[in-house]
């Protein structure tokens, strides 16, 4: 939602685009089954995965144990080792929430709210002027990821990835992976595990079977660039990291998608 200005890349591929981005926290299993209701015969899906989405077979969080009790999926969908996390680790108290409802006159506030989504799914309100020192702040006390040795801890997720790519080649569309906008830390390329891992990562990708366009490090950018958080764009950046895509994607799609 912060990352792309669907409006502009829109106009630079020719094709009306929507954003479907939702939080990277509600892991692989839900993201797909969102974008599985949406999709049309013939789309073209533009899927620039945020790292763990890569590696998150083994994983469980809050945000998926909060997903799960609202959009149940068949174990099969999630997996029995990942499920019986699921159950072992399901608090009480959100039991107990689920069985309450929302309180009468519930609304979501916040930056993370619908009320913060235009009608194609961006982000708004998030120019730099927005920025509250406490959000920049957040941006530049944000610590290194260590994406590259958690890949080596297993989990891997490209056999999920590479099913629902070809369920949409299926229907006669096409699906490109590309890097997500990133905060750039000096360590992703001077610790050796971390820049194998941005360097490798496309071609990892592409031997299991996913069109995946483009250098993860080359999409990575300095403190000016971000709103809240590491991966989230002010929109003056979000315009010009769209800009950049675009001009990545149209080889890959002229070259894949019909």
């Amino acid at each position: 939602m912060f990352g792309i200005d669907s409006g502009l890349l829109g106009r630079e591929l020719g094709r009306p685009v929507i954003n479907l981005g939702v939080n990277a926290g509600v892991l692989a299993p839900f993201i797909i089954e969102y974008a599985r209701q949406a999709l049309r015969p013939g789309d073209w899906v533009i899927l620039p995965l945020e790292y763990p989405l890569y590696h998150d077979e083994k994983m469980i969080n809050r945000q998926f144990i909060d997903f799960y009790t609202t959009h149940p999926l068949p174990i099969s969908e999630i997996g029995w080792q990942r499920w019986l996390r699921l159950i072992w680790q399901l608090p009480l108290e959100r039991v107990l929430e689920g069985y309450r409802g929302l309180p009468p006159g519930f609304s979501v506030a916040g930056l993370y709210g619908p009320q913060n989504l235009d009608q194609r799914g961006d982000q708004i309100n998030s120019e730099a002027a927005h920025q509250t020192e406490a959000m920049g702040e957040a941006v530049r006390q944000s610590t290194p990821e260590q994406y590259g040795a958690r890949a080596l801890q297993g989990g891997a997720s490209w056999a999920r990835w590479r099913i629902f790519a070809q369920k949409i080649e299926s229907i006669g569309g096409c699906a490109i992976f590309a890097p997500p906008a990133m905060l750039y830390r000096p360590s992703y390329r001077n610790d050796a595990i971390e820049r194998n891992y941005y360097e490798m990562l496309s071609e990892t990708a592409r031997s299991n079977g996913l069109a995946y366009a483009g250098q993860p490090l080359d999409f990575m950018y300095d403190e000016s660039a971000f709103f809240d958080t590491n991966f989230h764009l002010t929109a003056e950046s979000r315009s010009k990291h769209t800009q950049r895509l675009a001009t990545l994607l149209k080889p890959a799609i002229a070259s894949r998608c019909k």
